[in-house]
């Protein structure tokens, strides 16, 4: 029991400051790769994730326990790397709508999955996105979170998560054939 999440935070809450640190081992290192993979500088990362933990401990209060601690975290690591990211004014490389709209799901999936040299790209495509695209392939492929948590997270409805990754990976596709010319 005591290695709760629940359980360290009512202690904390009811004054036992130290255990507070559990939590901050426990989670730093997700926190810190969420972050980094959405502003993309290391330093910035190290910097947002401490904040990400002061913030946290300053509202632990009012966590109201309806979800994990980690997804109540991740919110706030995520809205603090937005709000970094947005700061800066850093936003990915437009495309054409319609080329978006015409692709086909399968097309996608297909190419994404397979072993073609051109998926070289992908890292740099990924740094292309907007940073609400690249949190939520870092949310879903990296870290693994169900989508469900991830609306959550973003504000958004499940069904509006769903089609937003799929339309980020539409995107991936074309960033990809746009760059892989370097990789070839």
């Amino acid at each position: 029991m005591e290695n709760n999440d629940a359980y360290i935070i009512r202690r904390v809450i009811d004054g036992d400051t130290g255990s507070y640190r559990t939590l901050m081992e426990r989670y730093s290192q997700q926190v810190f790769s969420l972050v980094v993979k959405i502003v993309s500088i290391e330093d910035d990362a190290e910097e947002i994730t401490q904040d990400v933990f002061v913030k946290a401990y300053r509202n632990l209060s009012k966590f109201d326990f309806r979800s994990s601690f980690s997804t109540w975290l991740f919110r706030i690591a995520y809205n603090e790397a937005i709000t970094h990211t947005r700061r800066k004014r850093v936003e990915g490389i437009p495309l054409d709508e319609t080329m978006i709209n015409n692709l086909s799901d399968s097309q996608v999936d297909v190419f994404l999955e397979s072993d073609n040299p051109r998926l070289a790209a992908l890292p740099e495509a990924i740094e292309s996105l907007s940073v609400d695209e690249r949190a939520l392939i870092t949310f879903h492929y990296f870290e693994g979170l169900p989508l469900k948590e991830i609306a959550n997270m973003m504000h958004i409805g499940e069904s509006a998560a769903k089609v937003r990754l799929m339309r980020t990976r539409k995107k991936l596709y074309l960033l990809i054939n746009k760059l892989s010319d370097k990789y070839e």
